[in-house]
């Protein structure tokens, strides 16, 4: 089920460095529907797209989270 976080400019300080850092080079499957997705709407260009992964001892199940962070305008 997807979830929307919006992170104000300053809240976002470090947030994205430290996903940046954690990339494989290699797209998971979870990150290629997410793209398929955003391909359709004709969106994937304007978007970097970053993978976050880890065990939540609470559910027992692995967590796949997929960022989609607008690409910085040249304007």
């Amino acid at each position: 089920m997807p979830h929307i976080f919006v992170f104000p400019e300053a809240g976002s300080t470090g947030f994205l460095e430290k996903i940046k850092a954690k990339q494989k080079r290699e797209d998971s499957q979870e990150m290629g529907e997410v793209k398929e997705h955003f391909s359709r709407c004709n969106l994937e260009a304007i978007f970097d797209f970053y993978e976050s992964k880890f065990y939540d001892l609470a559910s027992g199940e692995d967590i796949t989270r997929i960022y989609a962070v607008p690409k910085k305008s040249e304007a």
